[in-house]
């Protein structure tokens, strides 16, 4: 029953600093923003601030405590992963591909649109940078996509995208996202 109590406390404080991340929505785009507001929402929370680098593609993300990175296999690696976090009991991740699929986001955007299996394709700007957002119903999990300056598609993957906890969370982890150039410059 504590438990119970404890996870409704954090659930609802999490809804609570939902209103810490700034939010816009225009023309079926959603921005997020990752500010100064948000990270007293975590600390008040008493979560930890820090993110994890991904060298790979020099991006900042911030894991909620508990989820944490893993170490890839070979045939993680072959496949393109360039990063995998999780829980301890494995219920719950995110996976970072980049893929080299010669196709320009755009193009990558029309694929995805002709595909049966995606629903939910919008456009997302996370602290001023372009993604495309997308649901997976079957695989129970939300996707962002990005293009880099070399052409490759990066993709962020979450699952469970069905449990509301977890995707209570993940809109902190989607704004966290963020160049670490772009970070240490304004630091």
């Amino acid at each position: 029953m504590k438990t119970t109590r404890k996870l409704t406390a954090l659930l609802m404080a999490l809804v609570l600093c939902l209103s810490f991340v700034s939010f816009a929505f225009a023309e079926d785009a959603l921005s997020l923003n990752w500010d100064d507001d948000t990270l007293a929402a975590l600390q008040l929370l008493g979560q930890s601030t820090d993110r994890y680098l991904i060298k790979d593609i020099d991006v900042l993300i911030w894991m909620p405590d508990g989820i944490t990175p893993q170490d890839l296999t070979q045939e993680d690696v072959a496949s393109g992963m360039i990063a995998f976090f999780t829980n301890q009991e494995g219920s719950c991740g995110i996976t970072v591909v980049k893929k080299d699929i010669g196709m320009t986001l755009e193009e990558y955007v029309a694929a995805l649109a002709a595909d049966s299996d995606v629903s939910e394709l919008q456009d997302v700007y996370l602290n001023g940078y372009n993604f495309v957002g997308y649901s997976l119903e079957a695989k129970d999990c939300a996707c962002l996509a990005a293009e880099t300056e070399s052409g490759k598609i990066v993709e962020f993957t979450f699952y469970p995208a069905s449990d509301e906890f977890f995707s209570t969370v993940l809109v902190f982890i989607m704004a966290s996202i963020q160049s670490a150039d772009a970070v240490q410059a304004a630091a």
